[in-house]
Formats: structure tokens, sequence, C-alpha cells
């Protein structure tokens, strides 16, 4: 799958975070799973730095750890982390809908 074909207006930080974070999520990639810059640039059709600042956000989450001298790899979730993951998710996309609908036009 090209994932390049995703890519969308927001920052391509942002987005490149969430497509790893939904193929962590969705167990396309696995705990323990080693993350390489170039292969994800590659993957996703973008450059390395972009990749590099997407892993630092997804690092800051908890959802992948850097190995020191040896990259990144995913990190292990529990149900209890899914849930909170998931929880946390539908609140902040909630909020946003709610805050695009009262900008728009159409919601004043």
């Amino acid at each position: 799958m090209n994932k390049s074909a995703l890519i969308n207006k927001r920052s391509l930080e942002e987005q490149a975070a969430e497509l790893i974070r939904e193929d962590i999520i969705n167990g396309e990639l696995t705990p323990g799973t080693r993350l390489v810059e170039t292969t994800l640039a590659k993957e996703y059709g973008l450059s390395r730095g972009t990749i590099r600042i997407a892993l630092h956000q997804l690092g800051t989450e908890s959802l992948i750890t850097q190995v020191p001298y040896a990259g990144w790899s995913v990190s292990e979730l529990d149900d209890q982390d899914i849930w909170e993951l998931y929880t946390l998710r539908a609140t902040l996309e909630g909020m946003a809908a709610r805050l695009a609908a009262e900008k728009s036009p159409a919601g004043r």
C-alpha cells in the first residue's frame, strides 16, 4: 500500500505520526519492531527529517522508545494502554469536530 496517498493538508509530521500510530494500534507494527527512518520515509513518501520528527512525537507518547545507537522500536502496549489511547483519541477528535463546526460559516 502506498501510504503517501493518505497525506492531506495537516503538517506532514502530524500526518506521518498519525499513520505510524495507526499502524502500531492496528498491529501492523508489532511490539519490538525496529523502526528505521529510511524505510519509513520510503514507505510514506516523505523525507527522513519529517519521519524523525514524527518518531520523536510518538516517543513522547510512549508508543515507541528510542534505543541508544539503534534507533526506535515499538513499545509494548497492554489493554489499559490501548483503552486510554482510544478514549483520548475519541475525546480529541470530538472536540476538534466541535471547534471546526463552530468556526465554519454554517455553524455561526
